[in-house]
């Protein structure tokens, strides 16, 4: 799983072999030290095809091991991609996990670039009340919102903030984004944002134009 070419050859066994054959390389694995595994620019590689291929129950202690050490892999360079596909291939518990983790320390999270792509993987495959729990508090924090809306991944998080923000909310976030828009502009991922509440606004005032019609 370390090697730059047989990690390769792990990939393609588990994309080509039924789940229950797998089971030896899990065992495997598991009798190692996954948690540094997780973080290894090639291990983590194989991780992520197991999440995918394998049945629930085969993954579930290799999942626990990652979800317990969620903060630590999320800031990794390596290691947070195992947990964004956690949170795409996890157990309900698993993602709820994940998602308490960067609910909490989400400064934390966010000040690592590769931890703002595990935020945004959070918004999209955690369940509905932790995708709106963490969106608040994103909107809560002073400055937070639109420093991740500057980050590489995490213009990402902001855009998804806003689709599941509502109401007051959802406008209130528009507005702090927009009152930062000419610092977003310096930014090449700020650029998208602001082209992104640019699309809103249009589309938004395209529906009031139909309804007045």
């Amino acid at each position: 799983a370390q090697s730059p070419h047989a990690n390769h050859v792990l990939q393609k066994c588990i994309v080509s072999t039924r789940p229950q054959a797998l089971q030896f390389m899990i065992d495997e694995f598991l009798g190692d030290s996954v948690g540094a595994l997780a973080k290894h620019k090639f291990a983590c590689r194989v991780f992520q095809r197991l999440m995918e291929r394998c049945l629930p129950g085969q993954t579930e202690k290799m999942m626990d091991i990652f979800a317990e050490e969620a903060l630590v892999l999320s800031r990794h360079n390596y290691g947070n991609y195992v947990v964004q596909s956690l949170l795409e291939h996890g157990t309900i518990c698993h993602r709820r996990r994940v998602a308490d983790v960067v609910r909490c320390d989400i400064r934390g999270v966010v000040t690592e670039p590769h931890g703002c792509a595990v935020v945004s993987a959070s918004l999209a495959h955690a369940d509905a009340a932790d995708r709106l729990s963490i969106a608040r508090v994103l909107l809560k924090e002073p400055g937070l919102l639109c420093f991740v809306a500057a980050m590489r991944h995490g213009h990402l998080a902001a855009a998804r903030a806003l689709q599941v923000l509502d109401g007051d909310e959802r406008t209130q976030a528009l507005s702090v984004l927009a009152a930062e828009g000419q610092a977003l502009q310096s930014s090449r991922w700020g650029r998208e944002v602001v082209k992104y509440l640019e699309a809103q606004a249009a589309q938004e005032l395209e529906v009031a134009f139909r309804a007045g019609a």
